[in-house]
C-alpha cells in the first residue's frame, strides 16, 4: 500500500471524527507523530545516498542469529524496534529477513492452519512493510543490496527454529524467489524509479493538505 493511501484513510479519519466531536488534542498529535515519521525517514534516505548501498551496522548479524532459534514474528517484532530508532537499512534487513523465514515456516510446518500463521504473517508484512518499503524505494541501489543481504544471510544461516533439513527444496526456493525479485528491479531501474518518485511527489502533496488540515483543527480546539 503506497502512503498516499495510508494518509488519504487518515485524512477521511479524522475528519469524519472532527464532524462527529470525537477528535481531541491526543488524536492530532497521533497523526502528527505519523507524519513527522515520514519526514524524517525521507530526509535520513536523501541523506545516505552517497554511502555504499545496503551498509549495515554489524551487530545487526548477532541479533539475526539469535532470532534464528525464535518463532518468524519475532523478526518483525525486533524490526519494528529498530525502526522506531532511525536503524532504517537494519529493520528493513530484519524485515526481509522475517519474511523468508516466515515463507518458509509456514510452507514446512505441519500444525499450520491460514487463520493462524498465515493471518499474523500477512498483517505483519502489511503493517511493518509499508513504511519499511517507502523509506527503501528512496534509494533503488540501496533496495536492491538489502534484499540480496536478506537472502544472502538466510541461505548462509540455517533456521534453527525450523530447519532446512525438514524441506531443503522449499527452503532453497524461497532464498531464490528474493533473488529474481532484486534481479527483476535492477533490470528495470528506470521504470521503478520513475513510479517511485512520482509517488514520493504525490505524498508530499497529501502532507502538506493533511498538516493543513490538523493546524485548522488545532486552532479549533483552542476556541472551544
Amino acid at each position: 500500500m503506497r502512503p498516499i493511501i495510508i494518509f488519504a484513510f487518515l485524512l477521511i479519519s479524522t475528519l469524519s471524527a472532527s464532524a462527529q466531536n470525537d477528535i481531541g488534542p491526543t488524536e492530532i498529535e497521533q497523526a502528527k507523530q505519523e507524519m513527522l515519521l515520514y519526514k524524517k525517514m525521507y530526509a535520513y534516505a536523501d541523506s545516505i545516498k552517497t554511502r555504499t548501498p545496503g551498509f549495515l551496522d554489524k551487530t545487526i548479524f548477532s541479533i539475526a542469529d539469535s532470532l534464528d532459534a525464535l518463532h518468524p514474528s519475532n523478526y518483525f517484532l525486533k524490526s519494528a524496534e529498530i525502526f522506531k530508532m532511525s536503524k532504517y537499512n537494519e529493520s528493513a534487513f530484519l524485515f526481509y529477513l522475517g519474511a523468508l523465514r516466515y515463507r518458509y515456516y509456514n510452507l514446512v510446518d505441519p500444525n499450520y492452519k491460514e487463520s493462524d500463521g498465515g493471518a499474523l504473517a500477512s498483517a505483519l508484512r502489511v503493517t511493518l512493510g509499508e513504511p519499511i518499503n517507502t523509506y527503501l524505494k528512496c534509494n533503488i541501489e540501496n533496495y536492491i543490496q538489502i534484499l540480496k543481504e536478506s537472502a544472502d544471510w538466510y541461505i548462509k544461516h540455517d533456521y534453527r527454529f525450523m530447519s532446512r533439513t525438514k524441506n531443503p527444496e522449499m527452503y532453497s526456493e524461497q532464498y531464490s524467489n528474493v533473488i529474481n525479485a532484486a534481479d527483476e528491479i535492477e533490470k528495470n531501474k528506470t521504470k521503478y524509479q520513475s513510479e517511485w518518485g512520482d509517488e514520493r511527489e504525490e505524498f508530499k502533496k497529501q502532507m502538506k493538505q493533511m498538516f493543513d488540515e490538523i493546524n485548522k483543527m488545532e486552532k479549533k480546539l483552542k476556541h472551544k
